[in-house]
C-alpha cells in the first residue's frame, strides 16, 4: 500500500545518505591532512571470513564516531585476499598511516581484541549516535553494504555466471549458508563439514 511504499522510499533515501557519508569520510581529498584510524585484524587468529568481516566493519562505526578515516591494516593473512573482489574501503593507505603516526594524526582501534570486545558490549554492537534509533541490525547492514561494494570486474563475473546458468531474476531463490573454515576445523570447530554436491 502507499504507507509501505513511502516507508521503502524513505529507507532507500536514508541508505543513500549513510553510504554517501561513509564514502566521503573514507575518501578525503588529501590523506595527509586528515585524522586516521588504523584498524588491525587480530594477529594469530584463525577466524573465518564472516567472523572477520563482522569485526572489521565495526571500524566504520568507530570512524564515524571519532570523525576519522579508517585504514585497514591487513596484518592477518588472507584479509586482503578476502576483500579483493570489492572496492577499497578508502583511498588512504598504510603509507599514510606510517606518515600520520609521525605527525600524531593516527589512533588505533582493534575490534578483535578481547579487551575491545568487552568495551563494545556483549552484543558486539557499535552504532553511531545519529543512527541508534534505527537499531543495531540496520546499522550492521549499512556497514556490510559499504564494505562489500563489488568492483566492476566482480560485477561482470557475476553477470557472466548468471547468464551461464540461465539465471532468471523473477525466480524464487532460497539462500543457504554452508559452514566452512573455522567452524568445521581447528580449535573453533563446532560441526563436521557438510558434503557439497553439484
Amino acid at each position: 500500500d502507499n504507507k509501505c511504499t513511502r516507508k521503502r522510499a524513505d529507507m532507500h533515501k536514508l541508505t543513500k545518505e549513510v553510504q554517501d557519508a561513509l564514502f566521503e569520510l573514507q575518501h578525503p581529498a588529501d590523506c595527509s591532512k586528515v585524522k586516521l584510524l588504523e584498524c588491525p585484524a587480530a594477529k594469530g587468529s584463525d577466524q573465518g571470513t564472516g567472523s572477520r568481516l563482522f569485526f572489521l566493519t565495526r571500524c566504520l562505526a568507530r570512524g564515524i564516531e571519532m570523525k576519522r578515516t579508517v585504514v585497514l591494516n591487513p596484518n592477518m593473512k588472507g584479509t586482503e585476499e578476502m576483500l579483493s573482489p570489492f572496492m577499497p574501503w578508502s583511498n588512504c593507505t598504510m603509507a599514510d598511516i606510517k606518515r600520520g603516526k609521525k605527525e600524531g594524526r593516527v589512533a588505533e582501534y582493534a575490534p578483535m581484541g578481547d579487551d575491545q570486545k568487552v568495551k563494545d558490549g556483549v552484543k558486539g554492537g557499535l552504532v553511531p549516535k545519529q543512527y541508534k534509533k534505527y537499531g543495531y541490525f540496520w546499522w550492521k547492514a549499512q556497514e556490510t553494504y559499504y564494505a562489500l561494494r563489488p568492483t566492476e570486474k566482480t560485477v561482470q563475473a557475476l553477470a557472466a555466471h548468471k547468464a551461464s546458468i540461465g539465471w532468471n531474476p523473477g525466480d524464487i531463490v532460497h539462500g543457504m549458508q554452508v559452514r566452512r573454515t573455522d567452524k568445521t576445523a581447528g580449535k573453533l570447530k563446532e560441526a563436521d563439514p557438510v558434503p557439497l554436491q553439484t
